[in-house]
């Protein structure tokens, strides 16, 4: 089987069709399609990023926390004066 030959419209260069460029994939599907995980791995996923969230709105708790405590501080060191 012979090769066919087609001239690039752009500069007249010689192209065969098995040097082609392969198609993207379009980037418009959906990821379950592209990407098949198993379920176990799914809900590891959703269990590590709970844990995530939850140490995140512990230190976002602990931080307003230290806030109070010194907003309290400087109001007494101003009724003080």
């Amino acid at each position: 089987m012979s090769d066919k030959v087609v001239y690039s419209e752009k500069k007249g260069i010689k192209t065969s069709f098995c040097n082609r460029k392969r198609p993207k994939i379009s980037r418009r599907r959906p990821l379950n399609r592209l990407l098949e995980i198993g379920l176990n791995s799914y809900e590891m996923c959703l269990e590590i990023d709970k844990q995530s969230i939850k140490l995140a709105e512990r230190s976002l708790s602990d931080r307003v926390k230290e806030a109070r405590i010194a907003s309290r501080s400087s109001r007494k060191e101003m009724q003080e004066h």
